[in-house]
């Protein structure tokens, strides 16, 4: 599809959009879980209540209940009680910390997304990242995989008056670059934080679904501002480089 020439900057989503987030968190529940003592017949169903655990928690620190660092220990706790171990939050900082060192060794980005970004680049446009997390955090994964130079700028959540999708998100990232709403583009994986969140901000908004087949249905064109929801306006792709700059 082609991104119209109205829209001057183009702000991508981490994980599962640029960083095959899957796949390097399969490799470090894996291991991590095998560290633990979880037999290899158990570990597709602990790495499912580990990453329904990430989806719950980070929930609560986007809402602003948790802090990062309580949002990562409440993950730890949920796993802990449900293997019946005993933990405390020093262990439960020790262990995530393990986890993250796992999750670290398999980082890669997506093949489309040098490309892609460089080609935005090109043609005049802002490319940056905006991105719930912590900001050291997707900092680094970016310079490990070998886009941070592709980047005019990188917002996290941590350094915002709120994570996406709450309006306020998109409002903090388009101000400083001078850009109003209509100007901006949002690409990312999740229909709720990264597209409705954009749409409702009064962005574009490309929706990326590397799944075979897809798991969401989209139609139309590039996401109408305003649009009360993912699916009234927001373009579908299933690889980055199905985005060319008009």
């Amino acid at each position: 599809m082609r991104i119209p020439s109205a829209v001057r900057a183009v702000f991508f989503d981490l994980d599962r959009t640029l960083l095959d987030h899957d796949r390097a968190g399969l490799g470090a529940s894996v291991d991590w879980l095998r560290g633990l003592g979880v037999g290899l017949d158990d570990i597709p169903r602990v790495i499912a209540l580990w990453q329904d655990a990430g989806v719950r928690q980070m929930a609560r620190f986007r809402s602003g209940e948790l802090s990062y660092h309580d949002h990562r220990r409440e993950r730890v706790r949920e796993i802990m009680r449900a293997l019946g171990l005993s933990y405390s939050h020093k262990m439960a900082d020790n262990l995530f910390a393990a986890y993250l060192n796992g999750y670290a060794r398999h980082w890669v980005a997506y093949e489309d997304a040098a490309p892609v970004m460089r080609l935005l680049r090109e043609s005049g446009r802002l490319v940056s990242v905006l991105t719930n997390g912590d900001i050291v955090q997707q900092r680094s994964k970016l310079r490990q995989i070998g886009l941070l130079d592709l980047c005019d700028d990188i917002f996290a959540s941590s350094q915002l008056p709120a994570g996406k999708p709450d309006p306020r998100a998109f409002k903090a990232v388009a101000t400083p670059c001078k850009l109003a709403p209509q100007q901006c583009l949002m690409v990312g994986d999740d229909l709720e934080t990264d597209i409705r969140g954009a749409l409702n901000a009064g962005w574009h908004a490309v929706h990326v679904d590397r799944t075979v087949g897809g798991r969401h249905a989209a139609a139309g064109g590039v996401g109408t501002p305003g649009a009360a929801t993912a699916g009234s306006g927001a373009h579908r792709v299933t690889a980055l480089a199905e985005l060319t700059p008009d």
